[in-house]
């Protein structure tokens, strides 16, 4: 009688671990999830990407690194870091960490740090850091349309404006949106920026 509770118990514990997927309740649930992911990319973007966290001139750290600003969104590494991971998935949050506050050899290029983290604790920036992203796209989420809604993946297609003068020019990119299992959360797996 042992053997077979045991057993059963085995099955429903695999079976659970199989079955740990995140299914979303229609299009309505899986739009509010790429809506708010996408949203707050964009302010990620603009830290990594963009014109980055202000600094203030009058606190140097050394080299090129000044503080950030007091007014800076993010004023602690990792504060910055848990919102990173919040948004993007595993391997595109890794992969930002390593380029911003470590520097990296990427595609031939070497890209030095964005930012580091100064002898009080604080974020300091490079305020002349010559980012290889030309500029950051900003998304009219709001005509945002779900093309595919798998198991872990949801997909979309959303505008992206460009700024060109008094002019802006609309296209439509496509991003991925994937379950992560570890943390239990949907997370962006594409580029945003």
């Amino acid at each position: 009688m042992k053997r077979i509770l045991s057993l059963i118990i085995a099955l429903l514990l695999v079976t659970g671990a199989l079955c740990s997927c995140k299914r979303v309740d229609g299009k309505n649930e899986a739009y509010d999830i790429v809506k708010d992911l996408i949203d707050r990319s964009y302010a990620l973007n603009q830290v990594y990407y963009g014109e980055g966290l202000p600094h203030n001139p009058d606190e140097h750290y050394e080299g090129d690194y000044y503080y950030v600003g007091e007014d800076s969104a993010y004023r602690v590494r990792n504060d910055l870091l848990v919102e990173t991971k919040a948004v993007f998935s595993s391997d595109i949050a890794n992969e930002l960490i390593e380029i911003y506050f470590s520097g990296k050899n990427s595609y031939g290029m070497v890209i030095y740090a964005r930012y580091v983290t100064g002898a009080t604790g604080f974020l300091a920036v490079n305020p002349n850091y010559e980012n290889p992203v030309p500029r950051v796209y900003k998304y009219d989420t709001s005509r945002l349309k779900i093309t595919k809604i798998k198991r872990n993946e949801i997909r979309a297609t959303v505008p992206a404006i460009i700024e060109q003068g008094d002019n802006t020019a609309p296209f439509e990119i496509e991003v991925v949106v994937t379950y992560e299992k570890g943390v239990g959360e949907w997370r962006l797996d594409s580029p945003t920026y």
